[in-house]
């Protein structure tokens, strides 16, 4: 509609639900006018753009003057006005339970309240195929019997009433908490490409912009500026006109980008030829601190026309940038986009990620006929993320271009490319292996299909232009050296990057383990600590780094030391000292009680010896000692004791009969095996064990006590003589 004219209405109400736009190529548009005093209620609920300044005069009624419908007005300088000569009220809203608030809202009859969506959010829900692509919202609404609307086309709720959300065609409280929340009204799976996602509380909801106090993340998330300080969108904003002189300055707008790692830009990115200059000769090098940004809160504008900038052949700095939204406060360009790129040296874009261009503003794009340029199609292929203002061809067509191109095998030539190879297609025919276009995820390394997944199949004929998804492989773990059959790092084939241990690929082998030739970890040494190079037991290659406890000898590792071995501490280990000589257990190395807890051989007088004391020079056998014997206690520690006066040459415990040698004679018994040592006064006498009632006596000390103390019986010595096996002086050992 060119323009609205209402004058001399009769009806007390109009409503105009089809009427979405309204183009004048007049100054003003007039939505109303003289002379419509029985004219109550007007209500135009879809509409959604008028081009041009709107001015509501005459009488009216009063809640006109809470009418405001400046969020639809399309130039930017477009004013929104009432000239009232009356006003009057309508009878019928006092039995209305609550008026309108003040906005684009259209009440009527009904007491409902019904609020026009602008362009933008129209246009994303227009994208959401579940919603019909006429849509309203009813704010407030005395009926509480009915709380959905039904649409004439499908016989589903296409509208919520009294504050309620429209989700999978029912009207609920509060949206799932899978699902985004839009315009209070709409419950959305995920959130429309030119919106973006604000999570508060637990809540998810899409919203036309982010508020302030908030940053834009590359994933269209809205955030909290951290302790409510947006440095960084202060860092990262370069805003023309804020600088001397109005000159753009693109060293100062790549300083920044590169010093705080902008991901987004807020501003105006200008490439021209005339901002470029002053890079000199780097001027390519500056350009790729570029790659970092993903998305442009502003504007872009690249115009190398004329080719004066021969040293760029193509736009690849900007390979990641994925979107641009247009800020009419951050540029003094008029659109999203600008693209000059008549007669320049370019031979293609390389804009690979970029996926969508605010619609608001548009792009102007402005290329010649020439063979490199027809890698621009993307651009006037794909009019749901693109929309195109002007195309300036030199009488070339996006069709003509299109002919021209030679995109590979593996795009969707349908949806065009930003240049040759896999990796500059706009989408893929059957699958994207990261940024490249594959038949299937086997054939890229690296990569391998989700089970279930299919082709997105996008080179057939039958496939709508409209539309595209790329199917996208998953990625393999890290460690993988080639493929895998699925995400973990034991599910690797064809090899690990670095290392395997039990069948999973790691980065490095742990701590206890090393790496043999093929690249398989192995356990080290259970004495080693913190590492090896082998499965030695030693200190240093093919060993240990470190001992768990270092032997005495300095190159020989062990779990902890062993007896005749004392610890001391050093910097990461524990070192074995040796004991004394004649300590098997210590603290240190001296030799005293309190250094030895177990002597190697006994303990006399509170110390460690070698061997037993030697006074009288005879040898005790089993401890090298004489004259005394070990005694061994329950805790295994032994000491030196005196043996029986009648010993000579050691003995094994304090008994006559314990002696290794006798001091002065000694009783053979018959066996000739068991000896008894006997006093002086007996030394002339030798009996046979198998004398009387001592012949089969296993007290040897009783009988050597009784010989002693009737030596001088001589009627017994008489009979003891009789039986006497052999007179001799016995030395021997046992």
């Amino acid at each position: 509609m060119s323009s609205l004219v209402i004058q001399n209405i009769k009806a007390e109400s109009i409503e105009l639900p089809s009427l979405i736009k309204i183009t004048n190529n007049r100054p003003i548009t007039k939505i109303f006018s003289f002379l419509n005093n029985d004219l109550r209620y007007l209500s135009i609920p879809n509409l959604e753009e008028i081009d041009g300044s709107v001015e509501i005069s005459g009488t009216y009624p009063s809640y006109f003057d809470q009418l405001d419908l400046s969020p639809i007005i399309l130039q930017h300088n477009g004013h929104f006005t009432k000239q009232k000569m009356k006003t009057f009220e309508i009878s019928d809203q006092l039995h209305c339970k609550q008026d309108c608030a003040s906005g684009s809202f259209w009440p009527s009859p009904k007491c409902e309240c019904v609020k026009t969506i602008d362009k933008n959010a129209r246009q994303a829900l227009k994208d959401e195929s579940e919603f019909p692509p006429s849509l309203i919202i009813i704010l407030t609404t005395d009926d509480s019997s009915d709380m959905c609307r039904l649409s004439s086309e499908t016989g589903e709720c296409s509208v919520c009433l009294g504050g309620l959300r429209l989700q999978d065609h029912e009207c609920v409280t509060e949206c799932n908490k899978r699902r985004y929340s839009f315009l209070d009204t709409f419950c959305l799976g995920e959130c429309p490409k030119n919106t973006f996602q604000v999570v508060k509380d637990k809540i998810r909801s899409c919203e036309l912009s982010c508020a302030e106090g908030h940053l834009i993340t590359a994933e269209n998330m809205c955030i909290p500026c951290p302790n409510l300080d947006c440095t960084e969108r202060k860092h990262c904003s370069y805003l023309r006109g804020k600088t001397t002189k109005n000159v753009y300055n693109i060293s100062e707008v790549l300083h920044r980008i590169d010093s705080f790692n902008c991901s987004v830009f807020y501003g105006e990115l200008n490439l021209a030829s005339y901002t470029l200059r002053e890079l000199g000769s780097h001027v390519l090098e500056r350009l790729q601190v570029l790659k970092k940004v993903q998305v442009i809160y502003g504007a872009l504008q690249i115009d190398f026309h004329n080719g004066l900038m021969p040293s760029i052949s193509n736009l690849s700095f900007l390979e990641n940038l994925q979107k641009i939204y247009f800020d009419q406060d951050s540029t003094n360009m008029l659109t999203s986009l600008d693209l000059d790129l008549r007669n320049s040296s370019l031979q293609y874009l390389g804009l690979r990620s970029l996926k969508y261009v605010d619609s608001d503003k548009g792009i102007d794009l402005n290329v010649d006929q020439t063979r490199d340029h027809c890698f621009v199609t993307p651009f006037c292929q794909n009019t749901e993320n693109f929309s195109l203002n002007s195309l300036l061809f030199n009488q070339s067509s996006c069709e003509a271009l299109k002919s021209r191109c030679s995109c590979h095998p593996a795009c969707a030539a349908k949806y065009g490319c930003w240049g040759p190879g896999p990796s500059q297609c706009f989408a893929c025919c059957n699958f994207r292996a990261g940024d490249k276009c594959v038949e299937s995820c086997a054939e890229e390394s690296g990569y391998y299909q989700r089970p279930g997944t299919k082709s997105a199949n996008l080179c057939s004929p039958a496939v709508d232009i409209t539309f595209h998804k790329d199917v996208h492989c998953r990625k393999c773990h890290d460690e993988c050296s080639a493929g895998c059959s699925g995400a973990g790092a034991n599910q690797c084939i064809g090899g690990c990057r670095h290392f395997t241990n039990n069948g999973v690929c790691v980065p490095t082998c742990p701590g206890n383990m090393f790496s043999d030739e093929r690249g398989f970890c192995q356990q080290c040494s259970a004495h080693c600590k913190g590492g090896c190079t082998g499965t030695g037991s030693w200190l240093g290659d093919g060993g240990c780094h470190e001992c768990s406890a270092l032997l005495p000898d300095g190159l020989t590792c062990t779990s902890t030391c062993p007896n005749g071995t004392y610890s001391t501490a050093m910097d990461k280990s524990v070192r074995c000292n040796l004991c004394h000589s004649n300590c098997d257990v210590c603290i240190d190395n001296g030799s005293s009680k309190q250094s030895c807890i177990k002597c190697r051989f006994a303990f006399h007088n509170d110390s460690c010896v070698h061997e037993c004391p030697t006074s009288k020079r005879l040898l005790f056998i089993s401890t090298l000692s004489i004259d005394y014997f070990t005694k061994e206690l329950e805790d295994g520690n032994r000491f030196c004791t005196e043996c029986h006066s009648q010993c000579f040459d050691g003995c094994s415990d304090s008994s006559p009969s314990a002696c290794f040698k006798c001091r002065h004679k000694a009783l053979v018994f018959a066996n000739r095996v068991s000896l008894l040592c006997l006093s002086s006064e007996s030394a002339d006498l030798f009996f046979s064990l198998e004398y009387v009632g001592f012949a089969h006596s296993n007290n040897h000390s009783t009988f050597a006590k009784t010989l002693n103390e009737r030596a001088h019986d001589h009627d017994l010595v008489s009979e003891i003589q009789k039986s006497i096996v052999s007179c001799s002086r016995v030395s021997r050992r046992l």
